[in-house]
């Protein structure tokens, strides 16, 4: 990305704010989608350029607000208007998961934890080598059961959130391995709406960033970002909500498919 561009764009945004008119409005829509889609192209363009991006909008507050919504509906018009939707495979969800499956699980939790008790989201920890689909899909089936029944309590201890990482971050790494790793990324927003509903803000927030790296890393960049929309929406950060929003949308549709996949 161009050093200049969001300075450029802050200036122009700052100047319409302070002096209360639009002229420049199709320059800045269009340094909008240009910064969006430089920040979306690669993991570590959005970690340099994100923050900047974010504390121009921030300054600008209201004025700048009104872009990022316009931006968002144009967005999504285009989105609507040449992708085609289907839902995206939940058939995990009909296999038997239960206390078995756990045990079986856990030599390969401890052998891990044993190693290294900072395990990375966005890292493959675990030697699932021995495991059959059929285990995988089971032991995924269990971890989604177990999410999808503590989510149930808005409000979770420090014991809760840290078993279910653990067994989210194994999630990941088996769903990726039989080709679903999409269903990771809602497992993976049910954890961050209890996060922010039990007020681990700050956590909730390294967790977003983690899902990021690994939405880049599966090749589905776009289910990363709509976590982050969807963390700040909870807390209602509305200029960041906003501009994942439309890093989510901008992802979508630099892909060559036509197909896009959702929750069934």
């Amino acid at each position: 990305m161009e050093e200049t561009i969001i300075y450029d764009f802050h200036q122009k945004m700052t100047d319409e704010r302070l002096n209360g008119h639009h002229n420049y409005e199709s320059d800045l829509k269009g340094l909008y989608r240009k910064i969006l889609s430089e920040m979306a192209a690669e993991y570590t363009m959005y970690r340099e350029y994100a923050p900047e991006f974010l504390s121009s909008l921030e300054t600008n507050s209201e004025h700048s607000v009104s872009y990022s919504i316009l931006i968002f509906f144009e967005l999504y018009e285009q989105l609507m208007a040449t992708r085609e939707f289907r839902f995206f495979d939940v058939s995990i969800m009909d296999n038997d998961a239960d206390d078995d499956i756990f045990e079986k699980m856990k030599p390969i939790l401890k052998a891990s934890y044993s190693k290294n008790n900072q395990q990375r989201l966005s890292e493959d920890n675990f030697d699932i080598s021995t495991l059959s689909d059929i285990d995988k899909r089971e032991m995924a089936a269990y971890i989604i059961r177990h999410l999808q029944a503590y989510s149930k309590q808005l409000n979770w201890s420090k014991d809760i959130v840290d078993v279910t990482m653990m067994l989210l971050i194994f999630l990941r790494q088996i769903l990726g391995s039989i080709n679903n790793a999409e269903l990771f990324y809602h497992a993976a927003g049910m954890f961050i709406d209890r996060l922010t509903s039990s007020e681990y803000y700050q956590a909730g927030r390294d967790i977003a960033e983690e899902v990021i790296l690994s939405s880049y890393k599966d090749g589905i960049s776009e289910v990363g970002y709509f976590n982050s929309f969807r963390l700040y929406s909870n807390i209602g950060s509305i200029h960041a909500s906003l501009m994942y929003a439309n890093l989510s949308l901008t992802c979508i549709l630099k892909k060559a498919t036509s197909v896009f996949r959702k929750v069934g």
